[in-house]
């Protein structure tokens, strides 16, 4: 067994190749188990009898092959001996320069968003409940400490003032969370629009941190279908956190286009498209062993964070059928690309 075998073997994504006929030239161990049948029984058939019941992979294939470029989907449902929901990743078999074929990647997609969302619901609700007690004593706070200032001497008065800015600070946190837990209201919005205007809340903290800006907007897109006010919310937080980590200054660069990736839905049969929307800083970036955490609720590495800024971006991000992802190294920075499908 070849060195190329043994390391395709050993890993657990399903890996098979095939050539300009479309005929199987190699399946690793793992797809031999999806398949269900050994590789010697598949070498030489046609790729069309794995994926009978799956037509669209099909067409895939040939697109990659034919424009030479990798085409991914998430989150699709698949059929091979039974229907399976899988992340998969198609690319064009170069060798000596020339398309030789094509490498089929699948990894199978867990329920675990599922669980991740319901454990969410469950967290939101219960911070929302805490929020709709805590709002209306904040508010009788903040107004007595208010008629107090104008009778208080200027000792007290200044002691007046922290308690109303204390409380005006915890009555926005107070109404997030509200506003967190409502269901979204779907609209047709501009992103450019969108993104510009979470830099306009933000443009106060972006001069402070000395935080440039490079934009790079494709005007030709088409507009998405969602909650303009929990969208801005998850803008505001992704920015936010590249504006953070970037403490002596930098450039956040910030990028549209339309994403090679689309989703065929189950229901519909229909091809599911996005707009990608990256955010690139040249920050301090993430360890290796906290990329898997930075979406679960309260975990943080800042000595003031909440933890629940890129949890709840994340959330609103599903709530829009949509897809969040992030790539970072220590010292390099790092990129969180949003995924939003288009209205239609």
């Amino acid at each position: 067994m070849s060195f190329f075998e043994s390391l395709a073997n050993s890993i657990e994504e399903t890996i098979i190749a095939v050539d300009r006929n479309n005929k199987i030239i190699f399946v690793n161990r793992s797809g031999e188990e999806l398949i269900r049948a050994h590789s010697k029984g598949v070498i030489g058939i046609d790729l069309a009898s794995v994926f009978n019941k799956a037509p669209t992979m099909l067409p895939l294939v040939k697109k990659a092959v034919r424009e030479l470029r990798p085409i991914s989907g998430y989150n699709t449902f698949i059929n091979i001996q039974e229907e399976t929901r899988f992340d998969f990743t198609i690319s064009p078999l170069i060798e000596n320069d020339e398309v030789e074929g094509a490498v089929l990647v699948l990894r199978k997609t867990h329920d675990l968003p599922g669980r991740i969302d319901d454990q969410f619901d469950s967290l939101m609700y219960l911070l929302s409940s805490v929020a709709h007690e805590i709002k209306n004593p904040l508010a009788g706070i903040r107004g007595g400490a208010q008629l107090l200032r104008g009778k208080a001497d200027r000792t007290d008065s200044r002691h007046l003032d922290v308690i109303i800015r204390e409380t005006e600070r915890l009555d926005k946190v107070v109404k997030s969370y509200l506003f967190t837990g409502r269901k979204p209201v779907f609209n047709e919005i501009n992103i450019h629009e969108l993104i510009e205007e979470a830099l306009n809340v933000l443009e106060p903290e972006l001069k402070v941190l000395k935080t440039s800006l490079v934009r790079s907007y494709d005007p030709s897109l088409p507009p998405i279908k969602g909650d303009e006010g929990k969208l801005l919310q998850a803008l505001i937080n992704i920015i936010k956190n590249a504006m953070e980590a970037m403490k002596k200054g930098g450039t956040l660069e910030i990028r549209t286009k339309p994403a090679y990736e689309y989703m065929v839905e189950k229901e519909k049969k229909v091809k599911r498209r996005f707009v990608l929307a990256s955010f690139r800083d040249n920050g301090a970036g993430i360890a290796e062993g906290d990329l898997g955490k930075v979406f679960m609720p309260f975990f943080t590495r800042k000595k003031s964070g909440s933890g629940l800024g890129l949890a709840i971006s994340s959330k609103i991000i599903r709530d829009h059928s949509g897809l969040i992802k992030i790539r970072s190294s220590k010292k390099r920075g790092t990129s969180v690309d949003i995924y939003l499908p288009f209205a239609g």
